[in-house]
């Protein structure tokens, strides 16, 4: 009898548990039209996201931290109870427990010496970048003068012609007029020419 009792009452819960099922996936089916929205692309789908963040305003944006690589770092105890002594593992129901000891120590001074290694790692990569960063930029700042410079000596090169040819007057300041004129027109001869002799 109560074998039979049994066996009705997991039927009778595996149906309920069944029933449950096809009523969550009945609601998941529901879902209207109006609630799915379909993105061209990553931009409009980040405006979208945007512009629904901005709808509350007082609400706390939440930006996660990045994520560190801590995958299989162990614990690292201030304090360690089983400390053994040199007879360590001698009775051979504490071997195993030595032995697990043992690993997790040498797993731990390994993932510290590791870490040390890839601090010291990203601090030389971090004052090589900073360098080459100000060489850039101080040849930047070199380039730009030079052309600032060459830029003031054309300028003031074309006013000391002009200079003159407004002294000299007559004719001829008018003819050189009109050249300069004519050649303003036509575009510059390119100072250097791409892919070719």
């Amino acid at each position: 009898g109560r074998l039979v009792m049994s066996l009705n009452l997991e039927r009778k819960l595996l149906n309920e548990r069944k029933a449950e099922k096809e009523k969550l996936k009945q609601k998941k089916k529901e879902v209207s039209a109006e609630d799915i929205i379909v993105f061209k692309d990553f931009q409009e789908e980040h405006a979208w996201r945007i512009s629904k963040m901005m709808e509350h305003p007082e609400r706390p944006v939440v930006i996660p931290e990045p994520q560190q690589n801590t995958r299989g770092a162990p614990k690292i105890r201030d304090y360690n109870a089983s400390i053994a002594g040199s007879n360590a593992g001698v009775g051979s129901g504490d071997f195993h427990v030595y032995r697990h000891e043992r690993a997790r120590e040498k797993a731990r001074q390994k993932f510290m010496e590791e870490e040390e290694a890839r601090l010291k790692e990203e601090a030389l990569y971090q004052t090589q970048r900073a360098q080459l960063e100000k060489e850039a930029q101080d040849k930047t700042e070199k380039n730009r003068k030079k052309r600032q410079k060459k830029k003031n000596k054309k300028a003031a090169d074309k006013a000391q012609k002009k200079a003159k040819s407004d002294v000299a007057g007559g004719p001829d300041s008018n003819a050189a007029d009109s050249d300069e004129s004519s050649s303003e027109g036509e575009p510059e001869e390119a100072h250097f020419k791409i892919g070719g002799p």
